[in-house]
């Protein structure tokens, strides 16, 4: 009987496959049951949902690209009406994209149970250029609202074998079903990059036979008296190609949770990039360059290498600003602090420079770029090694290093030698001291642009970042405490609380203590001191504090939860499951050491237990050893994050960790009146 049962079993789940992967998806074919969903319960919150979503490219006879694409939703909630106003890109200059055969259509219940439709009409869909490059086709689905779907179709179409589509199974609202097919002739070779956190219900690539046109060329002799004559003919060519094909069901929506980069880089995906052509008869083109051959043409572009060369306004800037200096490093940083002070950064990240530099650093104004290059220039002007680093930011996702290709970077950083040790600078912000880069760079890595001296770098601070906090507390007998807080900030922390401050010229320090140190509201800071002034180093400070009222006191027994500086034990994971990785920002450490010293009247008679939580492969963990002589406490906290990415397998064992830290901010302990 168990073996029927198995049999059946599996039978009934490849029915199931069958019936899901062969769903009716037919234009204006809409189920009443998706008309009458009211709520989506893998995810109740949501207030739109994406029915379906199928893509199908194909290279037609043309050897031109075509794509069609269908895609049908449900509005949940009224929230989710913005999902009706539609923007379709496409490139109107040479080689041309077109978008046609555009359909929409809305769909409602009536109170009979009717279907209503409604159309979109011609006139309400509308071109506009966007740039000298790209315009967009923008309609508004009609008449849609709370409990309609909707859907629309349309064919896209690109003049260049270049342009075979990417595909995004997932977005920011959550995706019922989407599927991807991609069929390629043979001459054609297209590297496939797929990134997924999630099974791929269909995953596949099979043959396929097809016929296209090509266009060759034949010579015929003159002869003694006549001129050769080339003719270009076409003919119909059979051909073998390869149809790829994927499909995911159920894919969740992205949402914003903490310690997240660019959105895109956590979508399921799949991009596609021309290697080569080889047509019948010819030899193998390659399209796609190596890694050296993209540094040699940035390096020989007119836009780009050729920017930093020698200017003379330039250098006499530069040996101004570093005459007298002794070391190489003295100089970068001199260099370095007069260009983040002197040009101001526009907010805009793009690879090539708009401007020459000497305009840019005259007009006190540029991009990203323009302003590295600059410094770039200077650096070179005194002596010093420096080249141009390519980089993406986190916000413009993740590099895809199987493909050499420009338009992936959009920010240049500065790689420099000085005194036999390298730096990454970043000239940005006038804040920032030269060895804190700003978290929108720190991507995982970058490409350093020096001839046959290029290669990858790793994206990341030079110091290491760190928190240290002692902290001493005394307790009398009428449970009144005071106390002393010395703390430590090095690297990001230190800017941070930099940042916070101002220059400490200008910091009523009296004025603003309450702001510097986060304590409990009945903690009073009765004195700060700042003790390092120097941005590039260590920040230091010490507070003295106390309070008549912070221990819950009775006659016989006091609680004491001697976690008086406790936001950094804040849990920001609240998702039980999460489907994609959490990217810290930069690694990093935070520790507390904590003595206390109760009176010889009191006893210590309940406390917690030493804890300790360790993540795998040395990513991280969190301590709190107590260690209880006499009347004398001591504690230590410490939490380190040693690497920046936890993948979604080790979300558990992370959230888990942070929960034990919540917790142990909250035990308390207990303090007893000797008999």
């Amino acid at each position: 009987m168990k073996i029927w049962k198995l049999i059946f079993g599996a039978l009934l789940s490849f029915i199931c496959t069958l019936c899901l992967t062969a769903q009716p998806m037919k234009f204006g074919d809409v189920p009443i049951e998706q008309l009458r969903m009211e709520i989506y319960e893998k995810d109740p919150a949501a207030s739109v949902i994406v029915l379906f979503d199928i893509g199908e490219a194909v290279i037609d006879e043309n050897l031109e690209v075509k794509m069609k694409r269908h895609i049908r939703m449900k509005i949940l909630a009224d929230e989710g009406l913005v999902e009706g106003d539609i923007s379709l890109r496409f490139r109107h200059v040479e080689p041309k994209q077109r978008i046609s055969k555009l359909k929409a259509q809305s769909y409602q219940v009536d109170e009979k149970g009717n279907i209503i439709k409604n159309k979109l009409g011609r006139r309400e869909k509308f071109e506009s250029k966007t740039t000298d490059i790209w315009s967009e086709l923008k309609f508004s689905i009609p008449n849609i609202k709370k409990g309609s779907v909707f859907e629309y179709e349309y064919e896209w179409k690109s003049e260049s074998i270049y342009d075979l589509p990417d595909w995004y199974f997932q977005s920011n609202i959550p995706v019922l079903w989407s599927e991807y097919t991609m069929r390629v002739p043979e001459w054609f070779t297209y590297m496939i990059y797929k990134r997924s956190y999630h099974d791929f219900l269909i995953e596949e690539q099979k043959p396929y036979n097809d016929k296209a046109r090509i266009a060759y060329e034949e010579t015929y002799s003159g002869g003694r008296f006549h001129a050769d004559r080339t003719v270009v003919r076409t003919e119909y060519v059979d051909y073998t190609g390869t149809e790829y094909h994927w499909a995911i069901k159920n894919l969740p929506a992205i949402k914003n949770e903490p310690y997240m980069k660019a959105m895109r880089d956590y979508y399921t995906q799949v991009q596609v990039q021309l290697s080569s052509i080889q047509f019948p008869g010819s030899l193998k083109e390659s399209v796609l360059s190596t890694w050296p051959e993209l540094v040699e043409a940035l390096e020989d572009h007119a836009d780009y290498g050729k920017r930093i060369d020698g200017n003379r306004f330039l250098k006499e800037k530069a040996n101004e600003v570093a005459k007298d200096i002794g070391s190489e490093k003295e100089k970068m940083i001199a260099l370095y602090d007069h260009i983040r002070s002197t040009i101001n950064w526009n907010n805009r990240y793009k690879l090539f420079p708009d401007n020459k530099l000497q305009e840019v650093y005259e007009n006190g104004n540029g991009t990203g770029t323009e302003i590295n290059f600059t410094l770039i220039q200077m650096l070179k002007e005194i002596g010093l090694l420096a080249v141009p680093v390519i980089i993406s930011t986190r916000n413009n996702g993740e590099l895809i290093d199987l493909y050499p290709i420009s338009s992936q970077f959009n920010h240049t950083l500065v790689y420099v030698e000085a005194d036999g040790k390298s730096y990454l600078l970043d000239a940005t912000n006038k804040d920032r001291p030269y060895n804190v880069l700003p978290v929108s760079v720190l991507n995982v890595k970058g490409l350093i642009i020096d001839g046959e001296e290029s290669r990858w770098v790793p994206i990341e601070d030079l110091g290491k970042n760190r928190f240290t906090q002692s902290l001493k507390i005394v307790v009398d007998e009428k449970a009144r405490i005071s106390g002393q807080l010395e703390a430590s900030m090095s690297g990001r922390f230190s800017y941070l609380f930099r940042d916070k401050i101002g220059p400490k010229e200008d910091v009523n320090l009296e004025k603003e203590k309450s702001s510097l140190v986060e304590v409990l509201d009945n903690i009073n800071i009765d004195s700060v001191d700042v003790l390092d002034t120097d941005p590039a180093k260590a920040v230091k400070f010490k507070a003295y504090f106390s309070s008549d009222n912070y221990l819950r006191a009775n006659q016989e027994v006091i609680y004491f939860n001697p976690n008086l500086f406790q936001s950094e034990f804040d849990n920001p994971f609240k998702l039980k499951k999460r489907e994609y990785p959490v990217d810290y920002e930069y690694p990093f450490s935070r520790s507390t050491t904590v003595s206390i010293q109760i009176p010889e009247n009191w006893k210590i008679d309940e406390y917690p237990k030493s804890v300790l939580h360790r993540l795998d492969k040395n990513k991280g963990e969190f301590k709190r050893l107590i260690q209880v002589q006499g009347n004398s406490i001591t504690i230590l906290y410490s939490l380190k994050i040693n690497n920046t990415r936890i993948m979604p397998e080790e979300y558990d064992n992370l959230k888990a960790m942070y929960d034990l830290m919540e917790k142990s901010s909250l035990e308390n302990f207990v303090l007893t009146k000797k008999s």
